[in-house]
């Protein structure tokens, strides 16, 4: 019988978009949808029950938030928009960003800052697509999920099933010239560019059945040469996912066992930097001067009834947050958050940040 934990972990999991987003999956999914949400309701209401019975007899005043955090006009319950922003690392907006669609998530930010990839679902399948910073020139590029752009913003990298398999592919960034790079048999994700645009990093996630969460037990960091060529293993670990490299290519920061971590390029030295505070720790992204990580950090406190893509559902938030890797210092971007750890976080420059940030509608 599992634990008070795992049945906690089942009932505020995560939710994964689907990155291939095939008419197939889409058929599946309608089947399995009635059955798996009776299962879902009563597993949340028996565990909400059990929560209830806890907290009345271990209550404190000021309630059994997490330390440091707080319901506040920016993040709150019933959240059911997104705002697209550039913020300082405080939280305060610098800039708003208009003209992408409403489920627009997984941004990805051009070299030079001008453009952005990302995720829509025109007629409910998944495709990634660009726009200018300034709102302009909306481009639907193709089938994918999870893009990253190339240092120099001439490619773009993305995961999709189109061959019967999740597996990395790359185009040129007007949609043209796709090439499939992997053809592993277990689940590939989460690209990302080496800073000479020569090679990709992602992660696989190995023999094991992903959980509830979406993780596996046997990920592990993968690189593959942008050109086409074979795999190699870079991490030494298991359940490491979400790989991003340094500004200058020695290192790479990833999630791993809930927290986040770094190694040298090679796999080695490999140690953490960042624990979670709410739950978990997600999607890491180095500042330009490589002095700073960006992260997210889930909590099920909040959920936002927001579409991302082709998914329609209760998404939990993860809160922003900065470690400096002098001083192993962690610090929250105001009190913002953003639905799953698809949407990483974009630095501009070495104090400011591109976020899809959860809000609640006011009017």
């Amino acid at each position: 019988m599992p634990d008070i934990q795992e049945v906690f972990r089942m009932a505020t999991q995560k939710v994964r978009p689907d990155p291939g987003s095939l008419d197939r999956q889409h058929r599946d999914q309608q089947r399995r949808t009635t059955s798996r949400k009776v299962t879902v309701y009563a597993l949340v209401a028996a565990l909400v029950a059990v929560v209830a019975i806890v907290a009345l007899s271990t209550a404190k005043p000021g309630g059994t938030r997490p330390a440091g955090e707080s319901t506040t006009p920016s993040l709150a319950q019933g959240l059911n928009r997104q705002d697209r922003i550039v913020v300082g690392l405080d939280g305060s907006t610098i800039q708003e960003i208009s003209g992408l669609p409403n489920d627009a998530f997984a941004f990805s930010l051009s070299g030079d800052g001008g453009t952005i990839a990302f995720v829509t679902a025109p007629k409910g399948v998944n495709h990634v697509a660009t726009i200018g910073m300034d709102g302009q020139g909306l481009r639907i590029l193709g089938l994918g999920s999870q893009p990253a752009f190339s240092p120099d913003g001439a490619r773009i990298a993305f995961v999709d099933t189109r061959e019967g398999n999740q597996d990395i592919y790359v185009m040129n960034a007007d949609g043209s010239g796709v090439t499939r790079l992997t053809t592993d048999p277990h689940g590939d994700e989460f690209p990302q560019w080496s800073p000479d645009g020569r090679t990709i990093v992602y992660d696989n996630l190995g023999k094991a059945t992903p959980s509830s969460s979406g993780f596996s037990d046997t990920s592990v960091i993968m690189t593959i040469p942008a050109s086409g060529g074979a795999p190699a293993k870079v991490s030494r670990g298991s359940q490491d996912s979400e790989p991003a490299y340094s500004p200058d290519g020695t290192m790479i920061a990833f999630r791993s066992h809930a927290d986040i971590w770094v190694m040298n390029a090679d796999g080695t030295r490999a140690h953490r930097i960042a624990r979670n505070r709410a739950g978990t720790a997600d999607a890491p992204q180095w500042s330009p001067d490589g002095t700073e990580i960006a992260f997210t950090d889930y909590t099920d406190i909040w959920r936002a009834e927001l579409p991302l893509g082709s998914i329609q559902e209760s998404l939990p938030i993860e809160l922003v947050r900065v470690v400096n890797l002098a001083t192993g210092r962690v610090t929250s971007v105001g009190h913002l958050g953003m639905a799953t750890f698809f949407n990483r976080p974009q630095w501009i420059g070495n104090d400011s940040l591109l976020l899809n940030v959860a809000r609640r509608t006011t009017n």
